[in-house]
């Protein structure tokens, strides 16, 4: 149910990335179009999609870094801002 407006922002600090996705042959080769039927690829190495862990660790590491930048900000809950009565 989200909107797929492209200028419409969420606030939702998220890491991804914009790398054109590339999708394996039955061939072994790779190309640029989505052109398999039926059930698709799995998202494992057997099937050509695979994890390398250098990749995986990058984003790990930059959203730990989001997340470690907003408590350094002093970023906190809704419910926390609310001033103590003296």
């Amino acid at each position: 149910g989200f909107s797929r407006t492209v200028t419409r922002h969420y606030s939702v600090p998220c890491v991804f990335s914009t790398e054109q996705l590339r999708y394996p042959k039955p061939d072994g080769s790779i190309c640029l179009q989505k052109s398999f039927v039926g059930d698709g690829v799995k998202l494992d190495c057997a099937g050509g999609f695979g994890a390398v862990m250098m990749v995986t660790a990058t984003f790990g590491m930059v959203a730990a870094t989001k997340a470690v930048d907003k408590i350094v900000a002093g970023v906190r809950r809704p419910a926390d801002r609310v001033k103590p009565q003296v």
